[in-house]
């Protein structure tokens, strides 16, 4: 299974739309320890199944410790960016996970801007349709979902719903 990290703002995403518990099967997930605080906050949509998906060890929960004094060229440290996503993609850099999901603007644009392979939550169901895991009717639903959900650009929709399955091919399980 690919080891894959994923940022808070995705994980709420899926749990929303109902398919984290289809991320769990299909990836091996990792998240930053700042990540799985932010999910668990007493306020956030979900924190109880976080909680119990970490306890039932369906996810793993890598520690700052791992990343700690990594700094690539400084230019993580200089972006502005929340502390979810910065520890995210410290992780990456660490070898944690072979890429990520994430939901941010500021950090998808880091992921662009620096190689590191990302896709964003609305493309998992696009993934689990192109795999023939989830009929087009599924796929829209929850695609529809994600979008009411979510922040999302029309320009990141329309490439969501035409991206082809040699594009995805580097993130399919």
């Amino acid at each position: 299974m690919k080891k894959v990290l994923v940022d808070s703002s995705s994980a709420i995403l899926l749990f929303k739309a109902d398919l984290f518990d289809d991320l769990l099967d299909k990836y091996r997930i990792i998240m930053a320890d700042s990540v799985y605080h932010e999910l668990t906050r007493q306020d956030h949509a979900g924190s109880y199944a976080f909680k119990n998906f970490y306890r039932n060890q369906s996810f793993m929960v890598a520690l700052p410790s791992e990343a700690e004094g990594f700094h690539k060229d400084g230019l993580l440290q200089k972006a502005s960016l929340d502390r979810g996503e910065k520890d995210t993609i410290l992780q990456y850099f660490v070898g944690s996970g072979e890429f990520i999901i994430i939901d941010d603007g500021k950090g998808a644009s880091y992921c662009r801007d620096n190689g590191i392979p990302y896709i964003n939550a609305l493309l998992f169901p696009r993934i689990l349709f192109l795999c023939s895991w989830i009929s087009e009717t599924e796929y829209r639903d929850k695609a529809d979902q994600i979008i009411d959900a979510g922040r999302y650009s029309q320009r990141i929709i329309k490439h969501a719903f035409h991206c082809s399955k040699k594009e995805l091919e580097f993130f399919l399980p």
